[in-house]
């Protein structure tokens, strides 16, 4: 009785062992199962005895198809098997009880690589021996994807930024070289404006010089026949004097308005656009005369009305902190191409009448800040469909009749480029106008 009632007592300790193991297993299983890391436990030969549910979801296995089978074979890539194979034999033979974050690849079983990394260590049995592997692994196969991804933009970034830097190397080279031949290409243009306005200049000088020249020719034959004639006494030489000096100082001024016209400006001063303007036409009055075209001169602030050169005053409204010499080119331009456009309507003119009547006027005026001239003419006018053309370079109106196309495109650049300001063009009802604004000084 007492032999059956021990007997008892020992199976009903066993059992409660075994029940209080079995929920161990159980508690243990559910700590392992909520982990968000892979667990897998391998026994000293490498066979899988436990996976828990992560490391299930992301090989995509379930738990026993994986039981008994040997971890290498069947989840480990082969390029990393026998590195893998040699941490763990090295481990066994107490080279060492854990492995700290190795990385290897698993092939999951619908083929999918997975990068994983690894903490390993080892339980031992009461020799001493490796029983069993327990590994828990993190999942970085996003994480590398990423970072190889970003190595491929890394590298190819810096290719992009070499090439960007060989880029603006390149480029500022070719910008310098555009640069210098924009600014030989306009110099060659100024020259050749000056070499075109010099020719309308020297055409000028020769109407202006030709009546003096005349005058001088009639005086020298006066004194000629005056002393065959036994006439010339001290009144007559010195009239005959006075008048000479008088023609020959008339020419000399002209040279040297003409000398100073052509002179470069050595910087931007104050001036007033109305004297500038007096003065070219001191210099063409007697060419736009022969031609038979009239010209008028007005001020609008002060009311002043100039037709003959020599007349008009300054007028501190008008004035302008610029280049005077340069103003003056562009102005004799516009004037010599309204004094073209008179003539060539002249030519085309069977009214003999209309022929006779050409036109000039230049009015000024001060406007909210901007001295603004303009220059009408009764011309042909400017066909409108060239009217956004004619101040580019080498662009003419005038083909086959000497036209260069560069004066106003050096009037634009003088005018917007170098002093600020404006230049535009419109028709009118009688021909074209041609407007000049700069900012009037303070």
């Amino acid at each position: 009785m007492n032999n059956t009632r021990q007997s008892c007592s020992h199976h009903e300790g066993q059992l409660i062992q075994t029940v209080a193991l079995k929920e161990g297993e159980e508690t243990i299983r559910k700590y392992l199962d909520f982990a968000g890391i892979l667990f897998i436990a391998l026994t000293k030969d490498q066979t899988i005895s436990l996976a828990n549910r992560r490391a299930c979801e992301i090989l995509g296995y379930e738990e026993h198809e994986l039981l008994g089978k040997n971890w290498f074979d069947t989840v480990v890539a082969e390029i990393d098997r026998e590195r893998i194979r040699a941490a763990f034999a090295a481990i066994a033979a107490g080279e060492g009880n854990n492995i700290d974050f190795k990385e290897n690849t698993l092939w999951t079983k619908r083929g999918d690589p997975r990068i994983i990394e690894w903490h390993t260590t080892t339980l031992s049995d009461a020799n001493g021996s490796v029983s069993c592997y327990l590994c828990a692994g993190t999942d970085i196969t996003d994480y590398r994807n990423s970072e190889r991804i970003l190595k491929k933009y890394e590298k190819k970034l810096r290719q992009i930024t070499l090439e960007l830097k060989e880029l603006n190397s390149n480029l500022e080279k070719r910008v310098r070289e555009e640069i210098q031949r924009r600014r030989q290409q306009e110099l060659m243009l100024i020259q050749q404006s000056k070499m075109a306005s010099m020719g309308e200049m020297i055409e000028a000088i020769a109407h202006q010089w030709k009546q003096p020249l005349n005058a001088m020719g009639l005086i020298v034959q006066d004194i000629g026949e005056s002393y065959a004639l036994g006439v010339p006494d001290k009144n007559y030489i010195d009239r005959t004097i006075s008048g000479a000096m008088e023609q020959i100082y008339f020419m000399s001024r002209t040279i040297d308005d003409f000398r100073n016209f052509f002179k470069t400006s050595k910087g931007k001063k104050e001036f007033d656009v109305l004297n500038a303007i007096k003065n070219i036409f001191t210099i063409i009055s007697t060419q736009l005369k022969v031609s038979s075209i009239q010209w008028q001169v007005t001020c609008r602030m002060c009311g002043a009305t100039m037709q003959e050169t020599g007349e008009g005053e300054h007028c501190r409204e008008l004035m302008v902190h610029a280049y005077e010499n340069e103003f003056k080119q562009v102005i004799l331009n516009i004037l010599s191409n309204a004094t073209d456009s008179i003539l060539l309507r002249r030519a085309r003119s069977e009214d003999e009448e209309r022929q006779e009547k050409g036109e000039i006027s230049v009015e000024c005026v001060n406007e909210s800040g901007m001295v603004r001239v303009q220059v009408s003419d009764n011309g042909t006018g400017i066909p409108e469909k060239l009217l956004d053309r004619i101040f580019e370079p080498y662009f003419t109106t005038k083909e086959g009749s000497g036209g260069t196309g560069i004066g106003l495109y050096m009037a634009k650049v003088i005018i917007e480029e170098n002093m600020g300001g404006r230049i535009y063009a419109k028709n009118t009802e009688d021909g074209a106008r041609i407007t000049v604004e700069l900012h009037a000084a303070e």
